[in-house]
């Protein structure tokens, strides 16, 4: 076969992949929605696991952070690892605000902010103020966050920089101002 004809059959072929590439993604789209039994039993499995005694826990983020996911899985404001966690990410904003420098901290209170700002924002509007008022402090002159101890104090980082505009944005949904010149 001639180069040039192996070519010219080669953009049709690779045109008629991407469509049905396209149409069947369209489709498989189509088939779950956030009600379908499948996903719904998917997020109950998912909360089953996250609130296991047994499972092993990482970092008081990543319990705050479960907690997070087991309210916007289950919608359910009392269940008791839910309340744990509303606790616990409260105290981990008076930490920082008081100057607690752990290496994590700015993930914790990123995921502290994203769930009281869902959990309540207006009874935990007080702790929802200091984040951001903590955040404006240790907002680095280039505009971008990063760990607060260690090697490149000075420099940002991406991920945390990531985490802090997340909760910045959780803050202005629900009515928290956040200076626009500092975002």
């Amino acid at each position: 076969m001639l180069a040039g004809t192996r070519n010219s059959l080669l953009w049709p072929l690779m045109g008629g992949l991407l469509g049905l590439s396209i149409s069947g993604n369209q489709i498989a789209f189509g088939q779950y929605s956030p009600e379908h039994p499948k996903v719904v039993q998917m997020v109950d499995q998912a909360v089953e696991y996250l609130v296991m005694p047994q499972r092993p826990s990482g970092s008081v983020g990543g319990e705050i952070l479960a907690g997070y996911a087991v309210l916007l899985g289950k919608a359910d404001r009392n269940h008791p690892f839910v309340t744990s966690a509303v606790a616990k990410a409260a105290d981990v904003i008076r930490r920082a605000a008081a100057g607690d420098k752990e290496q994590h901290i700015l993930y914790d209170v990123a995921v502290s902010v994203m769930l009281l700002a869902s959990y309540d924002p207006e009874r935990y509007r007080p702790q929802l103020e200091l984040a951001r008022d903590w955040y404006m402090q240790i907002q680095r002159r280039s505009g971008g966050y990063g760990y607060l101890t260690g090697l490149n104090v000075q420099g940002g980082d991406t991920s945390q920089t990531q985490y802090v505009v997340l909760a910045l944005w959780a803050l202005k949904k629900v009515g928290v101002t956040v200076p626009s010149d500092r975002v």
